[in-house]
């Protein structure tokens, strides 16, 4: 029962994610094509889940930001993302990205994506201090979508729901208190 709505609940995502991205596309000459935007992510996804940080400036533009819900201020520049790739290592060993229903349209590529990973290192927390390997295995999945700029990504969007990640983790939403009333004088 939860996958079929989490499966429907994606192509929705999905859906809204290509009409606001593609929405305010400019016409160009010639866009991307499918078999270009499946190359680029075939290239992405060796430097990802293979570790292979030479093909960093092959897949990504000098400019290249990335916007994702775990890092609020962006992945900015290649020195960035050779950074995120090896802390990511760090912490998740076994760490692998896939990409499925990838298509490419004017400047824009779209697909499905699933993330899974071992809770192996520790693991930076935002407040400051680190959450010590748990071995638990997470895995979430969500919609990308990537701007490309003469053949690299210029930019990024991974859109997914972190408390996926963060509940196995031992992590507790937790509501806040709500206000006191005031005394009477």
């Amino acid at each position: 029962m939860k996958k079929p709505f989490l499966q429907f609940f994606a192509a929705i995502a999905l859906a809204v994610c290509l009409c606001l991205a593609l929405s305010g596309q400019k016409k160009t000459e010639k866009g991307i094509t499918d078999e270009e935007a499946k190359a680029l992510l075939e290239n992405a996804l060796k430097a990802h889940n293979d570790n292979k940080l030479d093909l960093i400036e092959k897949v990504w533009a000098p400019e290249y930001v990335c916007h994702e819900p775990l890092y609020p201020e962006g992945i900015v520049g290649l020195g960035a993302i050779k950074k995120a790739f090896i802390e990511e290592l760090k912490v998740f060993p076994d760490r692998k990205l896939k990409f499925e229903g990838i298509f490419g349209r004017g400047d824009k590529i779209v697909a499905f994506f699933t993330w899974t990973g071992t809770h192996s290192g520790p693991l930076a927390l935002p407040g400051g201090g680190e959450l010590p390997a748990t071995g638990i295995k997470l895995s979430y999945s969500g919609v990308y979508i990537g701007r490309v700029v003469n053949g690299k990504s210029a930019e990024d969007w991974f859109f997914y729901n972190p408390l996926e990640m963060l509940l196995p983790l031992g992590y507790k939403l937790v509501p806040p208190e709500p206000p006191k009333p005031e005394e009477k004088k």
